[in-house]
């Protein structure tokens, strides 16, 4: 997908995605970004042109999750 960060600034990215948080009114996508290694949020409403493809990927610890969004719970399912 396209990200647009709070700057303005478009980039490319290509993740694992692991869950959505939701803070109303926003939503964030919790992914994992092979390319920096690490685990990453994403507004969605800066999420432009997503594709899913057919890459499968290793599921991630919960440790994800908490290490982005301390506040974040996983659930069941």
């Amino acid at each position: 997908f396209t990200y647009t960060d709070g700057n303005g600034r478009r980039t490319r990215r290509r993740v694992e995605p692991h869950g959505l948080l939701v803070r109303a009114p926003l939503w964030y996508l919790i992914a994992w970004d092979p390319r920096r290694d690490a685990a990453r949020l994403f507004r969605a409403d800066r999420i432009t042109r997503p594709a899913v493809t057919t890459t499968r990927f290793l599921s991630r610890p919960h440790e994800l999750v908490t290490g982005v969004c301390p506040d974040a719970r996983p659930t069941a399912g």
